[in-house]
């Protein structure tokens, strides 16, 4: 509860209203229009400071709006720094990271060795609700060359680290470039406390196998657009 407002009333009418008054009817009627017209200014000034005080005003603990809607005309602002909370009815943070390159997509092996990799394409999005985050990218080459490199293919840069949870995050994807006998279907992965999606395949018959090094003949052309879901 308010205990003031933040601006002070007028104690005393305006030095107008005081002033003696003039003899005649004429001007009578021009004090009384002058005293109107100040009434009329402490009046404006006065809706003034309740607005601005309305503007500034701020809510601490809970504030409850038992049935109603709320209907917000410019966003629902969360603070810049997530304010975490044990609660899980509590939604404490969402942000849009859906600027061009909010985080740049770099593609990788677990031992990068003599890689070297052309552009032609790094985008990279985000969307985090609460704890989840959903990543979009697009990775396409110009250039893609390697003979030493080794392990699993890997896309870097994730702009939040992913939870040490099970690794069973997985996202869709569409790819170029990535030659595996008898595998048919490729999906992302982002691994658990990195900032790093590698990529699994799977096909009729055979078991799921990690794509690497030597999936990935030097000398194509890689495309991997996808997305992809986790918890941080």
């Amino acid at each position: 509860m308010l205990s003031r407002l933040p601006f002070d009333l007028p104690t005393s009418p305006p030095a107008i209203l005081t002033r003696a008054r003039p003899a005649g009817a004429a001007q009578r009627i021009l004090q009384l229009e002058e005293q109107v017209t100040a009434l009329a200014e402490e009046n404006r000034r006065l809706m003034e400071a309740i607005a601005a005080w309305y503007e500034r005003i701020n809510v601490e603990g809970a504030l409850e709006i038992a049935d109603a809607s709320i209907r917000v005309a410019r966003g629902l602002q969360f603070p810049a720094t997530q304010v975490a909370s044990t609660d899980v009815n509590n939604l404490d943070d969402y942000e849009e990271g859906h600027a061009t390159n909010s985080w740049t997509p770099v593609g990788t092996f677990a031992t990068p060795g003599d890689l070297a990799i052309g552009y032609a394409a790094q985008i990279g999005t985000y969307t985090k609700i609460g704890d989840r985050v959903l990543v979009d990218f697009q990775l396409v080459t110009s250039s893609f060359t390697h003979t030493t490199a080794a392990g699993n293919l890997r896309i870097t840069g994730l702009p939040f680290t992913v939870k040490n949870l099970d690794s069973g995050w997985i996202g869709a994807l569409w790819w170029q470039g990535i030659t595996k006998a008898n595998y048919t279907n490729v999906v992302c992965n982002p691994r658990p406390n990195t900032t790093y999606i590698e990529f699994y395949a799977s096909g009729s018959g055979v078991g799921g196998a990690a794509v690497t090094a030597a999936d990935m003949p030097t000398g194509g052309s890689l495309i991997l657009k996808g997305q992809a879901l986790f918890v941080i």
